[in-house]
């Protein structure tokens, strides 16, 4: 049986699997937001108009939107895991004073890591992301030290091996797509941390990149209803459509952000093409072991009391110690 047939076969059984609901903390928000999220197997939106066309092509270049579009996150729960994290796997752990949280985007972990009195930096290549972070901070009462950088080729003046923790989140890593772009962002990483500090990195759960869907180009497509005031959009983060390089490891997503009207997606404010790289663990264990890293700790989501096998698990959350 060849190889497409025998990824077919498995294709089959898993459709015909009960389909496995999202975490149940994704149903849950402590902000104004009530998100929902389903896989979909084959799901095409409306093409974008010119409406869309009007704004900014990215995503990136559009914060408030980027930032309404992943509010279903529980940024303050998941800045109590980085703060556990660093407790459990970090070597001499005192009180968590110094952060680094690269490709920052709204830079709402570091506001709350700041609000936890640690002091924070935060590093973006986006100059509208970063305007956009600093009044966030502001906003907050706190102080982040936004900075524009390449998370591939970047330097903290006077903090060469003062850093308690670096953060990468939200599967930012990814836009690194190839193996120098990688070896040279741990490389930089491994400089700005002490020795016995900790980077967290979050990224795409190996099953994604191993259960053979991708060759299919059944890309697990997901979308989430944002329920912000005076407006409900659809964010479609996938379609079938989607190109994947078995040999570069590069997904090619489609995203998309719909308003909602009477049930339906509306009018499409956004849609692009995104190039994210797909890692694997051992990837990450050889670039902590090139770097002078190790690994302390694997997780299925910014839950400690989350395993990457649990029933809970959607992502990998991966705890480098610098030795």
């Amino acid at each position: 049986m060849s190889v497409q047939a025998v990824l077919r076969t498995q294709q089959q059984l898993m459709t015909c699997a009960a389909a496995k609901p999202w975490p149940a903390q994704l149903q849950k928000s402590s902000h104004t937001l009530a998100a929902t999220r389903s896989r979909q197997a084959s799901l095409r939106p409306p093409s974008c108009t010119a409406t869309a066309e009007a704004q900014p092509s990215s995503m990136y270049d559009r914060p408030q939107l980027y930032d309404d579009a992943f509010s279903y996150r529980d940024f303050t729960a998941e800045a109590k895991f980085l703060l556990g994290a660093y407790q459990q796997h970090a070597a001499d752990a005192g009180k968590l004073n110094t952060v680094l949280e690269l490709g920052c985007g709204p830079a709402n972990h570091a506001v709350q890591l700041a609000k936890r009195k640690a002091k924070v930096w935060a590093l973006d290549a986006n100059e509208a992301m970063l305007a956009y972070a600093r009044d966030k901070a502001a906003a907050a009462g706190v102080e982040v030290t936004a900075m524009h950088g390449d998370m591939s080729d970047f330097e903290v003046q006077g903090m060469s091996g003062s850093f308690d923790m670096v953060v990468c989140l939200l599967g930012t890593l990814s836009h690194m797509l190839d193996n120098k772009q990688a070896a040279a962002c741990f490389k930089r990483v491994a400089q700005h941390l002490r020795p016995g500090g900790l980077f967290v990195l979050e990224l795409a759960h190996p099953g994604d990149l191993f259960d053979g869907s991708l060759l299919l180009q059944d890309t697990g497509a997901e979308m989430w209803e944002v329920d912000k005031p005076g407006r409900k959009m659809m964010v479609v983060w996938g379609t079938d459509v989607d190109q994947f390089d078995p040999e570069s490891q590069v997904l090619e997503r489609t995203v998309s952000i719909h308003t909602m009207k009477d049930g339906n997606m509306d009018e499409c404010l956004l849609e692009e093409v995104v190039a994210y790289r797909q890692f694997t663990m051992q990837e990450i264990d050889l670039l902590a072991t090139l770097t002078g890293m190790e690994v302390v700790g694997v997780y299925g989501d910014l839950d400690l009391n989350v395993s990457l096998n649990h029933e809970d698990a959607f992502r990998l959350v991966m705890c480098l110690r610098k030795l």
